[in-house]
């Protein structure tokens, strides 16, 4: 191998390193600039390209909901022969933990293929513009769902300042529907007067809006419609794989 190869060979590994990083780096860039990052990544060389990405937003979506699960669990106390013990040392929550955290998992996968795939479909079925493949698209769209991961860590600091809750650790377990009522009316009574969360269930709003506006900006740069219309096509699509959503956890 010539000194001429070598060197154009190490080019190319310094080029690919790069786009990997920058990879990792577009869907936070994204929050930031959207028009730029979206037109950039949509020109890149095919859905390969801005995987590593969205397996980072996956990867830290993951994260930052155990996180909110371990905090939420920290803040719960059950009481039994007078002594308090930390839902987190109960022998169930390991089991608990890793259960929820899969089935958020699996929420969060159900919901960006499902809003994904509807906005793709109703965007093709309004664009002139029919060439952009689906699967780019569904990867590209990965990266929307890098402001959840915001979300999440932005919830997580919120559950950190809830008060302590105390449950009766027979009513806890007893899985009765009356005691059922009864740990529904604790929350309520101490947590849902907390500013802490009533600021979560406004946060939700406000991420949800950014969420349908990053999938309008995609389908504007993607498929070449005009804004406003992008805007009530990422509406509907959103509204619908709701409802997609909930059939299919509800056959899950």
């Amino acid at each position: 191998m010539t000194r001429e190869e070598e060197k154009q060979g190490e080019q190319n590994q310094g080029v690919s390193e790069h786009s990997r990083f920058k990879s990792l780096v577009d869907p936070f860039r994204l929050i930031v600039f959207p028009i730029k990052v979206l037109r950039e990544i949509t020109h890149s060389q095919g859905p390969l390209s801005v995987l590593p990405g969205f397996l980072l937003v996956i990867v830290l979506q993951i994260v930052t909901q155990a996180s909110i699960i371990w905090l939420r669990a920290s803040k719960i106390f059950l009481d039994s022969g007078g002594q308090s013990v930390s839902l987190i040392g109960s022998d169930l929550f390991g089991t608990s933990l890793l259960s929820s955290v899969l089935q958020n998992s699996l929420g969060f996968i159900l919901s960006w293929i499902t809003y994904a795939s509807i906005l793709f479909l109703v965007a093709r079925f309004f664009s002139q513009k029919k060439d952009f493949p689906m699967n780019s698209f569904l990867v590209i769209f990965g990266y929307v769902f890098s402001v959840l991961v915001i979300y999440g860590v932005i919830t997580a600091l919120l559950v950190s300042f809830l008060p302590e809750i105390h449950f009766e650790a027979s009513v806890w377990y007893s899985g009765a529907p009356e005691d059922l009522v009864i740990i529904n009316d604790v929350y309520n009574a101490v947590w849902g007067s907390s500013l802490a969360f009533q600021a979560m269930d406004y946060l939700g709003l406000v991420f949800m809006f950014w969420v349908v506006g990053l999938g309008a900006l995609l389908v504007n740069v993607s498929h070449e419609i005009k804004l406003m219309t992008a805007i009530v096509l990422s509406f509907t699509a959103y509204f619908a794989s709701l409802l997609m959503t909930a059939f299919l956890s509800a056959l899950l």
